[in-house]
């Protein structure tokens, strides 16, 4: 099963220096004199990367996504009578995936667990699913790199 996106975005941001934390999640109150100089003095093509790997990171995070265009919206408010703003992504259309949650009743159905089983388990484990729902997630959902 993979990591929780919480956990991949946290070992993702660990990776980067706190300055260029703060640009890519547009903490930009948050910068210091010192930061400003190591911002001006990178590679811009290499923070646009890592800003857009963030930005796919944390649409799949409730809550994350929102804060962060309101963060953008705030910077953009303040700073557009000087002309620096910056541009506002997207989010992608449609209902979120619950990936976590598939990959979860998959890994169920591996280890041969019935579905009302598998609604026992995963009502232990704090989310609330019905057999309906688990057995969507069994016939409809193509599992990556699984064949029939």
């Amino acid at each position: 099963m993979h990591e929780s996106p919480e956990k991949e975005l946290q070992e993702f941001l660990a990776a980067l220096p706190l300055w260029e934390q703060k640009v890519i999640q547009a903490r930009f109150s948050e910068l210091t004199g010192e930061d400003a100089v190591y911002w001006t003095n990178c590679d811009p093509s290499q923070i646009e990367q890592h800003k857009q790997e963030y930005e796919r990171m944390i649409q799949g995070i409730r809550g994350e996504w929102k804060k962060y265009r309101q963060r953008l919206e705030a910077h953009n408010k303040i700073m557009a009578p000087f002309g620096i703003t910056f541009p506002l992504p997207k989010g992608t259309p449609g209902r979120k995936r619950e990936t976590q949650l598939a990959e979860r009743i998959w890994q169920l159905r591996d280890e041969g667990n019935t579905v009302p089983q598998m609604q026992a388990i995963l009502q232990a484990e704090g989310e609330h699913c019905s057999k309906e729902k688990i057995e969507a997630y069994l016939k409809t959902r193509r599992r990556p790199g699984k064949s029939r």
